[in-house]
């Protein structure tokens, strides 16, 4: 029996760009994908032929976009599957999928079939969390250590959702949550299991081949992840509209105005003290 697996795609409106290169490659290199899609947004929508795929709308606050935790909680929240495959709109596919060992692992999850603890987490790629590492009963995996820093990431991933929903605070970034990993992953008794690096690696065996630099970094594109993969597929994308990162460096861009880094300033300071209320919240509960 297939296992219970929904596929999110984290992202929002002003990332419209990256969603037709995404899911142009996705259906190139995973055609038979059988499995529910999820892409998150906030209030525009896409579909892309031959896919099993919805737009997930989240809506925007007043005062600005929604933080990726909030995104993440409503999303997770209205699905059902147990477990949830999680993208990012960047992570764009250079060659086949590995759909039998995706399968493998989440059937893994879900019965505990070598295990007796419940696992929450299973990095598929190999830079997803930081050593050190331990061998399992399963050769394929590689459990990470309680202390370690990073346990888990935001890079391809299995996750149980409902553990998912416990590690996400409203605030977020996706950065605030793999910061704040090492300490909020202590809490939980279950397992975070990740691809040995003996048998997966960037210039070999891959079970989601993608560039782990990012398709796209601090919101440039990233020339060399880019360009010549989506040549080679025939997708036109205006690039002129995030420019390079290269270009970045040549071009650095002008002061804001003193007005604008006043207010950033404070916006900065007031989500910095609401995370520290959070861990303040999260240590006294553990």
């Amino acid at each position: 029996m297939k296992p219970d697996i929904t596929i999110i795609v984290s992202s929002y409106d002003g990332a419209e760009d990256t969603w037709e290169p995404f899911f142009k490659l996705f259906s190139t290199y995973w055609p038979d994908c059988h499995y529910p899609i999820i892409l998150v947004t906030e209030t525009k929508r896409f579909s892309y032929p031959g896919l099993p795929m919805q737009c997930f709308n989240t809506g925007i606050m007043k005062g600005g976009p929604t933080a990726w935790g909030r995104r993440m909680i409503k999303s997770l929240d209205a699905i059902k599957s147990g477990t949830v495959l999680y993208l990012q709109d960047d992570f764009f596919l250079t060659s086949a999928v590995d759909e039998k060992l995706i399968e493998e692992f989440a059937g893994y999850m879900a019965e505990r079939s070598w295990t007796h603890e419940s696992t929450m987490h299973i990095g598929l790629c190999p830079r997803s969390s930081h050593g050190p590492f331990h061998l399992t009963e399963y050769p394929l995996l590689w459990e990470v250590d309680r202390q370690a820093r990073y346990r888990f990431s935001l890079l391809p991933g299995l996750w149980n959702r409902k553990e998912l929903l416990k590690q996400i605070k409203p605030c977020d970034t996706a950065w605030d949550f793999e910061e704040k990993s090492h300490w909020r992953a202590r809490r939980t008794t279950n397992r975070i299991l990740t691809v040995n690096r003996h048998i997966f690696r960037p210039e070999g065996r891959l079970i989601y081949p993608f560039d782990p630099g990012g398709g796209i970094v601090r919101g440039k594109w990233d020339r060399g992840s880019v360009v010549d993969l989506f040549k080679q597929h025939g997708i036109i994308v205006d690039f002129s509209r995030r420019g390079f990162t290269d270009e970045a460096l040549l071009h650095p861009p002008m002061p804001l105005p003193f007005g604008t880094r006043v207010r950033n300033a404070i916006h900065w300071h007031g989500m910095r003290l609401i995370n520290r209320l959070n861990k303040s919240v999260d240590h006294f509960r553990s």
